[in-house]
């Protein structure tokens, strides 16, 4: 299994509560159908304390049979993530092995 892991940290205009759950949901609405079509898994969240929304707004992470369904997968996640990236100042993604 790989893990896709995106957190990004909104722009103060963007970064409250209401703003930034909309954005979570938009993202989840537009994944979800091509997550769960792949038998993948998608888990999209908010910071759930305080010093988490310090650093970070929104956490996006998908979990991959293999690396070549990431690779596949790439257009959808950057179409999903597009408004998010308008709205950020940093993004940071990573993938990982599972072990």
């Amino acid at each position: 299994m790989i893990d896709r892991v995106h957190l990004f940290k909104l722009r103060d205009a963007h970064s409250d509560a209401p703003t930034r759950d909309g954005l979570a949901e938009d993202v989840h609405a537009k994944l979800a159908p091509h997550v769960k079509a792949k038998g993948w898994e998608l888990r999209v969240g908010v910071p759930a304390g305080i010093e988490a929304a310090k650093a970070w707004d929104l956490h996006v992470s998908i979990s991959f049979a293999t690396s070549a369904d990431e690779v596949g997968a790439m257009a959808a996640i950057d179409d999903a993530l597009a408004t998010v990236r308008d709205r950020s100042e940093v993004e940071k993604h990573w993938s990982f092995a599972r072990r």
